[in-house]
């Protein structure tokens, strides 16, 4: 296995996840991507997409029960994670532009280049859904293709 070549991406919390394990694991990835990741933990637009995507509190209720009360929600985030990145690697986001999921992932983007961690951010018409996300995961190939060591 070639340890300097290794990618991690996702879509939804797989993308909040791709993208939480390489901050947390700066040494093991070379670079990850997320596809409308679920970036903010935020109770209130996590109520809305569980709403939307479930028609129930499921997603609330996951978290609750896995993380806790909503008030500790906050060190989970990605914009608290990126506060202690510091391996300078760039990693990819993107999202449609009608997902609900957006105005989290553009204010990641916004933080990142705040921060001067090298983001590469991709935005376009799109829901959260199957359709958008095939159209999507070309780019995730080409930007690991490009950052092969």
């Amino acid at each position: 296995m070639d340890k300097n070549n290794i990618f991690i991406s996702g879509l939804s919390m797989g993308g909040y996840g791709a993208i939480r394990y390489f901050l947390l694991h700066q040494d093991y990835f070379n670079t990850a991507g997320s596809t409308s990741g679920a970036f903010s933990l935020d109770f209130d637009t996590l109520s809305k997409a569980s709403a939307a995507f479930f028609k129930s509190t499921r997603i609330i209720d996951d978290l609750s029960q896995s993380l806790g009360s909503s008030k500790e929600w906050n060190r989970y985030t990605i914009s608290y994670l990126l506060k202690t990145y510091n391996k300078g690697r760039p990693f990819l986001i993107d999202c449609g532009t009608e997902d609900i999921l957006f105005p989290a992932t553009l204010a990641i983007k916004n933080q990142a280049d705040s921060l001067k961690i090298p983001v590469t951010f991709i935005s376009q018409p799109g829901n959260h859904n199957t359709e958008y996300w095939k159209r999507s995961i070309e780019h995730h190939f080409i930007f690991f293709r490009d950052h092969l060591k």
